[in-house]
């Protein structure tokens, strides 16, 4: 595995106090609280600070609705700031930690370090209604919001569904272990114990969608647009978000530290500052060294925000990352025949990569050996390499196998020839349609 310099793509960095926590991602700002008792406003393009607000303590993952930013603090107090001027609109002293809210334009959401889940007035920060767990444990991770309902987790291993007119209990889910994360996508719930349990909710039909059980405890869990990332101490799942069954998934030779994921990839780091970057259906992209005790603590398509660990909070160019590794690695795999070990294998085929600066006599030498020795279908990537035409290749490659597709880097060419191919493999050139990949 090719490793990439991360230090060429740091687009900028700006100080901050103390450990970061997950940062909140809205508009052109990065919001995040920090172990320092900061909450700062980084404007995304530049890591220019926007604003900054001295808590008393720890301000933890604050979240946005509408133009105001909610954020709850170790000092016990759940704070409402201005979005864009930071200015405190109101504070409610609470007596216990209060942890990350969820809101939408006229109620706050938040739990509390004695077991409650508080329902405050975004316009006033007055308490509405108090829902009490069976017993006096953390209520540690952001509620999430579902139409009428608001749903908790506690580490007393229940998962509860309560009204959001009156904080009345409608129902209840024991998983047998202390509840460590919950997350959403669309209409659905996941819920993760330290017992190894996922179990999925429908929050339209309020029932048990499906339950797994991991033979470790879940660390974290991450939805993308089709399916659920659960990992342990050091193995990430990729399950399908309908049925959880395991699509595919990976073990690393060290502890995980963090996960995050966006539309296009996930990103990982490990206790020994590796990081690794998957695309959606696992295949590693990217594997690269962090700075010193640097975690990953969030990613779009196009930035990956870091902890540097030295008093900075880092935006890496991961976009560009990503096309230099793609490219590095046609580069390294000039013309050579893809195998299981170094690529995806094809149901029954053999791959040449056309790479944008190999020279001619390279490609006819492999096409000639491939050839005289294969009687299998050949899927001939271009990589955006204009020194052998298309169309001679396939020539070439005809006189000595059954069957040939040549695939153009030209969108239109790339989808015809896709209609017409009868092997089936995958595509991996950084000049093709994103995220093809099965054919």
């Amino acid at each position: 595995m090719a490793h990439t310099d991360i230090g060429e793509y740091i687009g900028w960095q700006t100080d901050i106090t103390g450990t970061p926590c997950p940062p909140t991602v809205s508009g052109e700002c990065v919001y995040l609280g920090t172990r320092g008792n900061e909450l700062h406003a980084i404007d995304m393009a530049t890591g220019n600070k926007r604003w900054t607000f001295e808590a008393d303590h720890t301000v933890y993952p604050p979240t946005v609705a509408g133009d105001s930013l909610y954020a709850g603090s170790f000092d016990d107090k759940l704070y409402s700031f201005g979005r864009e001027s930071g200015r405190v609109q109101w504070v409610t002293d609470v007596g216990t930690t209060v942890f990350p809210p969820a809101a939408n334009r006229s109620t706050v959401f938040a739990g509390t370090y004695d077991g409650r889940l508080l329902c405050v007035d975004s316009t006033d920060g007055a308490v509405q209604w108090e829902f009490h767990a069976e017993e006096p444990m953390c209520v540690k991770f952001q509620p999430i919001i579902q139409g009428e309902d608001v749903c908790a987790g506690s580490y007393d291993g229940q998962f509860y569904l309560i009204d959001v007119e009156n904080g009345d209990e409608k129902r209840s889910l024991h998983l047998g272990g202390k509840i460590k994360q919950m997350a959403q996508r669309g209409s659905d719930i996941y819920i993760g114990a330290d017992n190894g349990t996922i179990q999925a909710f429908s929050g339209e039909s309020q029932e048990t969608m499906w339950s797994e059980l991991s033979d470790s405890a879940i660390k974290s869990l991450e939805p993308t647009n089709r399916q659920l990332l659960a990992t342990t101490k050091n193995k990430i799942a990729a399950l399908s978000a309908s049925a959880g069954s395991v699509t595919w998934e990976e073990k690393l030779e060290t502890p995980i530290n963090s996960i995050t994921a966006c539309d296009t990839h996930v990103c990982v780091t490990t206790s020994e500052g590796e990081l690794f970057v998957f695309d959606l259906d696992g295949t590693v992209l990217l594997e690269t060294t962090l700075p010193a005790e640097a975690e990953t603590i969030q990613s779009t398509n196009s930035q990956l925000f870091i902890d540097g660990a030295d008093g900075t909070l880092e935006a890496v160019q991961i976009a560009e990352m990503l096309d230099i590794g793609n490219e590095r690695k046609a580069s390294e795999r000039v013309s050579g025949l893809y195998t299981d070990d170094t690529y995806p294998p094809a149901a029954d085929g053999h791959y040449i990569c056309l790479s944008p600066d190999a020279d001619s006599d390279t490609y006819r030498s492999k096409l000639k050996s491939l050839t005289q020795s294969s009687d299998k279908k050949v899927l001939i990537v271009d990589g955006n390499n204009r020194s052998i035409p298309t169309k001679e290749l396939k020539t070439e490659a005809k006189r000595g196998c059954k069957d040939v597709t040549v695939v153009d880097r030209r969108r239109e060419i790339l989808e015809e020839e896709l209609r017409d191919l009868s092997c089936k493999a995958a595509v991996h050139s950084r000049k093709h349609i994103d995220g093809t990949r099965s054919l």
